[in-house]
């Protein structure tokens, strides 16, 4: 008869389709991964095009090769810490530092400067633009976790059907995709969530100039 043999565990943590993932189920170690490889690529921009290049060819760059890194599934990571959320925001205040060549700006100034939202709300943006795809079918995502609240109430009280927020007992759950996109899709404007002929392009760009401008 065999006898039981327990497995050493030979890493807290593993790299799975990108992400980072952790023994202990938090994304603290995969923010400090992201943001490193970040700072890796703008410290490559920097040597080799920071002299020669425009502030908008630099923008370019950032946008192009840095962003998508610290976005990437950021529904799944998204951060509510303090601590993480700066360290997100420092590697984007770096690069708009960078790019305006002029190491003394403020991040408000640079943020204004360039017309860009800071990382948080660019977060934000992208988990409503997932729970469009969800809501209206184009990818696939179990229907019990989005219930719709009583739509004849909504009307009476010319709002738009908006979900079922489920409770959370811990910080950690309530700040999670579904409770922390379900709260802010329920405060959006109706003429952008409740438009039934509205595409997934038209959506973002009414999204966008609601949030942004």
């Amino acid at each position: 008869m065999s006898t039981a043999q327990i497995l050493e565990m030979v890493s807290s943590t593993y790299k799975y389709l990108g992400l980072l993932l952790s023994n202990d189920l938090s994304w603290s170690q995969h923010i400090k991964y992201l943001c490193s490889k970040a700072r890796k690529i703008l410290g490559l921009i920097y040597r080799r095009f920071y002299q020669f290049s425009s502030s908008e060819s630099l923008l370019q760059m950032y946008i192009s090769l840095v962003r998508p890194n610290v976005e990437y599934a950021s529904q799944v990571w998204s951060p509510y810490k303090f601590g993480e959320v700066n360290s997100i925001e420092s590697v984007q205040k770096f690069a708009l530092r960078m790019c305006a060549k002029n190491w003394n700006a403020g991040y408000e100034q640079l943020l204004e400067l360039f017309s860009l939202p800071d990382l948080q709300q660019r977060r934000l943006y992208l988990d409503l633009c997932s729970m469009f795809r969800i809501v209206h079918g184009m990818f696939y995502f179990p229907s019990a976790v989005f219930v719709r609240q009583d739509t004849h109430r909504f009307t009476r009280l010319s709002r738009h059907p908006s979900f079922v927020c489920p409770y959370a007992r811990t910080c950690y759950y309530f700040n999670s995709f579904v409770p922390r996109t379900v709260r802010l899709w329920n405060t959006l404007p109706t003429p952008i969530v409740n438009n039934p002929t509205t595409s997934l392009y038209s959506f973002k760009s009414s999204l966008r100039a609601h949030m942004f401008y």
